[in-house]
């Protein structure tokens, strides 16, 4: 009763139970406009890349692989303790894989629902005591839209749609706002400010206390908000501040009348609670830091908060990682945006203790930024836009809200002519937001390099910006190689070495040292990759980067301790077994090696590398029945890799399958064509199934790109000298072939001169034939293979009587003889 003493006079006067524009249906085209409106912002952003968090929480984390195992995620991962946000990616994977277009869509579906929800949410407030009383009536609409097109098309809040992982921002807002949301359907329209009543005990208040259904939608959206992000702790204080500015009028009165509705949003944190405690992200929250206290932390977040709200205003330039933002040195060093934080912190609480309806967006503000900018330490991340997105929603009210008030009491004109202005002012500023959206956030995200190299141009200072532009500069762009791909090796190396400047940090040393081997630097690259585990030597990453240098080094001893200390830290990281296996094929362990490739596959099903090396150690084993599997599996996780078509075509041709080989041969080559080998390998396939006239032309494709392979030069001088359709035997090639062959083993080589002498017989040079092949007869009995100089002197026969050897060849292969 004492606290209504301090509500405006105007919230004790009679009005109308409600306007009827606040508690009507949704209009069908409010949702239309903010869907056009995000569509033009950003429609053409939703692909690109994954960035910074995305890769441990999305492209490396198996668990989102399955719904069942995506509800728990592992430790000190951004979805750590988030199952339902990490039970979201499994959706997305399991409609598109890692496809960045599906999950930025989801993303960007979410975005438009908390538009939607704060535009309604926002109506009816409008629409109802006290609010309605300070707004002409049928504004409500119009500025609620206003707000929200300004708000969902704002740049700030663009990196929770396109940085993938911060999808949790999204789905704690839309359950945040879906809560009060509930509450303001389920008991706005009975409540006492609503009515103008004056304060009567619940019993007199009909409907207050019925726990209906909004009722329940806004419990369990706050159960689910506690399930998808720890800011959603703010959730049922942000509620019962709603329900005390704007609905009952006292915080006491909110408790009686609803006691039921507050025990169940209060029990929500026993859940969450729960979710902390049963998971861990000790690497990047703590109250542990030794260099990072919760003081310097709260300290260090006025400046950050003030940055927000330059932000708000001038959203340029925007960028994704604030690494290199200083920690506060004491108060001194943040005085002036301290002062400025207390001071509005102070206004909040002054119009909290007055009752004033606005400052529920004051609470709005602090609340939600609390978790996170207050005294618990986030030491990766000390700013992050992201979490302006729903703080900003509080800012984007005040100015249009506030803005339609000013302009109609500074012009003096009628309500309808502010409002057409503000309408028309709201809407140019929606559109060049959405338009600075596309342009400042939308193209960055288009390449890990982009993003970064744009993170740099802002903060040039920040270490771990350095690093991952070096991670995303090894990655090479399909088709650039060379010197390009030597130059983005070295740019990559360069960087890294910036980063450890700035900042000495295990991650820059371990991806020096990966850098490193690339480039031949085996001592070098170990050293780096020694440091990086001084730094972290819980770092499975590292100490698999030091195996497989030490292994590329011949280290194999030393290579497998640090893989089974990876495996320690690390047991379902597919990678770990590869390389394993791959050393124990080295070892000539070949069984073991073989179980460590189905490890691989086990823990990470799409694991291209692995599949791969199982195939082709099947392959070499000797049992290719068992590496179509693998191998064909290869093919299908990259349908754009040669060796996997070509491997699969050896696992075909040795079962005889010669059609499926061959075109897994062609496909190699089609994706390849500047290898020999795979025209060489399509070639003997051809051969094979008689269609040798196609089989030339793949071999002579492959001596074309590789003029210096004798085996093959060989093979086609005897062929083209001894087919027997004239159509295809040509004695000028043959002779051609034949040259270089000989040329090529330094006329040491027998079968190449046997070959030659074929040659030059089929083009009438008899004389030079024989002296040839009388050369072919004496290598041949000097290296004591005696039926091979028998049959070279048959030959020699030949050419002295002056006949060419095709006829010999088609009486030799009815016999079952073979040439060269």
């Amino acid at each position: 009763m004492n606290e209504l003493n301090h509500e405006e006079p105007s919230m004790t006067e009679d009005v109308d139970a409600s306007a009827p524009e606040g508690n009507s249906s949704l209009p069908w085209w409010p949702p239309v406009v903010l869907a056009l409106v995000l569509a033009l912002a950003y429609w053409g952003s939703l692909g690109g890349a994954f960035v910074l968090d995305d890769i441990p929480a999305l492209v490396e984390n198996t668990s989102i692989r399955s719904f069942g195992n995506s509800l728990s995620p592992p430790d000190n991962s951004p979805l750590a303790g988030r199952p339902l946000s990490s039970l979201s990616f499994a959706v997305t994977y399991a409609l598109g894989e890692l496809d960045p277009a599906v999950h930025r869509g989801f993303n960007l579906l979410l975005h438009w629902l908390a538009a939607l929800l704060l535009f309604d949410l926002l109506r009816r407030a409008l629409g109802r005591r006290p609010l309605a009383q300070r707004f002409a009536a049928g504004t409500g609409t119009l500025l609620a839209l206003a707000v929200a097109l300004l708000w969902a098309a704002h740049p700030l809040v663009s990196e929770a749609v396109l940085y993938i992982v911060q999808r949790t921002e999204l789905l704690v807002s839309v359950f945040l706002l879906l809560t009060l949301y509930g509450l303001e359907r389920a008991y706005g329209a009975t409540s006492l400010l609503a009515r103008g009543e004056a304060a009567e005990s619940s019993a007199t208040q009909p409907g207050t206390s019925k726990l209906g259904g909004w009722a329940l939608v806004a419990v369990v959206a706050c159960f689910a908000g506690m399930a998808s992000k720890e800011v959603m702790v703010v959730a049922p204080l942000l509620v019962w501040t709603y329900d005390r500015l704007l609905l009952s009028g006292s915080w006491r009165r909110a408790l009686s009348l609803r006691p039921a509705f507050y025990g169940l949003l209060a029990s929500s944190w026993a859940l969450l609670a729960v979710l902390v405690l049963g998971s861990s992200r000790d690497r990047s929250v703590s109250f542990s830091y030794a260099e990072l206290t919760p003081v310097d932390y709260l300290l260090t977040q006025a400046g950050v908060i003030l940055h927000y709200l330059r932000l708000a205003i001038w959203p340029s330039p925007l960028v994704v990682d604030y690494d290199d933002w200083p920690i506060a040195a004491g108060i001194g060093s943040v005085a002036l945006p301290l002062l400025v934080i207390v001071a509005l912190l102070a206004i909040t609480l002054w119009g909290l203790r007055r009752g004033r309806p606005v400052a529920f967006l004051g609470a709005l503000f602090f609340l939600v930024l609390a978790p996170s900018s207050s005294l618990l330490p986030i030491a990766t991340e000390v700013a992050a836009e992201r979490r302006m997105y729903l703080p900003l929603a509080a800012l984007v009210i005040l100015v249009v809200l506030g803005g339609w008030a000013w302009l109609s009491r500074l012009a003096g004109v009628s309500s309808s002519r502010s409002l057409m202005g503000v309408a028309a002012a709201t809407l140019t500023l929606a559109l060049v937001a959405s338009v600075w959206t596309v342009r400042e956030r939308g193209e960055d995200f288009v390449s890990a390099e982009t993003l970064y190299a744009k993170t740099l141009e802002a903060r040039p200072d920040n270490s771990r910006a350095h690093n991952n532009l070096g991670v995303a500069l090894l990655e090479n762009p399909e088709g650039e190689g060379g010197e390009q791909a030597t130059a983005r090796l070295n740019r990559a190396v360069g960087h890294f070495a910036t980063s450890l400047q700035l900042a000495e940090n295990d991650s820059a040393y371990t991806n020096l040292g990966i850098a490193l081997m690339r480039r031949g630097q085996l001592d070098l690259a170990i050293d780096n990759l020694r440091n990086a585990l001084r730094l972290a030597p819980e770092s499975a990453k590292s100490h698999l980067a030091l195996g497989n240098a030490l292994s590329t080094q011949g280290e194999l001893e030393e290579a497998q301790d640090h893989y089974r200390q990876a495996l320690e830290l690390e047991p379902e990281r597919a990678e770990i077994y590869n390389s394993l296996a791959a050393l124990k094929w080295r070892q000539g362990e070949r069984e073991l090696a073989l179980s460590n490739f189905r490890q691989a596959l086990e823990k990470d099903p799409a694991y291209k590398e692995a599949a791969f090396n199982l195939g082709v150690a099947l392959l070499e084993s000797g049992r290719p029945e068992e590496a179509l599997e693998p191998l064909s599996l290869a093919v299908t996780l990259d349908p754009l890799d040669a060796r996997a078509h070509s491997r699969l075509g050896f696992a075909f041709a040795r079962q005889g399958q010669l059609l499926e080989a061959a075109a897994r041969f062609r496909e190699a080559v089609k994706l390849d064509p500047e290898n020999a080998d795979a025209h060489n390998n399509l070639g003997k396939a051809l051969a094979s199934l008689g269609r040798l006239e196609e089989a030339m032309e793949q071999y002579e494709a492959a001596v074309a790109l590789r003029p210096g392979w004798p085996q093959l030069l060989t093979s086609l001088a005897w062929t083209f000298s001894t087919h027997p359709d004239d159509g295809l035997r040509d004695g000028a090639k043959a002779v051609t072939y034949g040259e270089q062959a000989v040329a090529l083993t330094n006329g040491l080589e027998p079968i190449a001169l046997d070959a030659y002498a074929a040659a030059l017989a089929e083009s009438g040079r008899f004389d030079e034939a024989v002296a040839t092949a009388q050369r072919a007869v004496q290598l041949a009995r000097e290296a004591g293979v005696e039926p091979l100089a028998v049959e070279f002197e048959s030959r020699l026969a030949l050419y002295r009587s002056g006949q060419p050897m095709r006829q010999a060849v088609e009486a030799a292969s009815a016999e079952g003889a073979s040439g060269p």
